[in-house]
């Protein structure tokens, strides 16, 4: 640390005059300058756009009575049993992945806290169990680089990405209940339009999509294909992706733009 010295100075001898009365004008100037600064500290900071879209994130819940889910957004303690969920899932299809990797994308998930991606889980309402899984991210720096610009999402817009339901939950809506409540949150972070992608040959997504109102926009060429798999361009897939697109309410993204 630093060390200060006091040091005695010598002034010139002066004759002893009446001693002046210090005006208490700047006294209360300064007073006041206390004041403003002490009320300053005091008042609440605003939070930053990416703190509220944390919190939107943190407190949003989605339940489907039809389905019998409940979706929020994924804890520590729902880690494990997504990673079984979505590497059973995607199991014998192009865009299985190695369980360390599926582990590894879901604890990033849970710690990254920037408001850029959210992981959403599907609990079952009788026995809390996880169901399905999806995750939505609302920048292109939260996705992998997209190699093909012909099915290239916007920067800016909302992209619904591993959808995935466990087999013994299937086709009791748990998928549908997944994409509306990712609109739902969409539209709670100041979204427009939520986009996704689906391989042309999965002919039950493809469905299940157009039924929720997805329109088709772009599909890649073949021979040019990657996965979608966790953000993006990765593993070659087997066939062309179809890029869909839902428009949710008028107008333009606010949600990080």
């Amino acid at each position: 640390g630093h060390s200060f010295y006091s040091m005695a100075l010598t002034a010139p001898h002066r004759a002893p005059s009446s001693p002046r009365v210090a005006s208490a004008e700047p006294r209360a100037r300064c007073a006041r300058r206390a004041f403003v600064r002490r009320a300053r500290c005091a008042e609440p900071q605003r939070a930053t756009r990416r703190e509220e879209l944390v919190e939107l994130q943190d407190d949003f819940s989605f339940e489907s009575s039809s389905a019998r889910v409940r979706v929020t957004r994924m804890r520590d303690a729902d880690v494990r049993a997504c990673v079984e969920l979505i590497v059973d899932a995607f199991a014998d299809t192009p865009d299985a992945k190695p369980r360390a990797f599926v582990l590894k994308y879901l604890i990033g998930a849970t710690t990254r806290r920037d408001g850029e991606e959210c992981a959403l889980v599907a609990k079952s309402l009788d026995d809390d169990r996880v169901v399905g899984f999806v995750s939505v991210s609302v920048t292109a720096d939260a996705r992998a680089e997209e190699k093909n610009r012909d099915v290239a999402v916007p920067s800016d817009a909302a992209y619904l990405a591993n959808a995935c339901v466990a087999r013994e939950a299937r086709r009791r809506g748990v998928g549908g209940a997944l994409v509306r409540a990712t609109e739902a949150l969409v539209l709670d972070m100041g979204g427009c339009d939520v986009w996704l992608h689906v391989r042309a040959d999965d002919v039950g997504a493809s469905a299940l999509y157009a039924k929720e109102g997805y329109d088709e926009v772009a599909r890649e060429r073949a021979g040019g294909v990657f996965s979608a798999l966790f953000g993006g361009g990765g593993a070659k897939s087997s066939a062309p992706r179809a890029l869909m697109r839902k428009v949710i309410k008028p107008g333009s993204n606010f949600m990080l733009s």
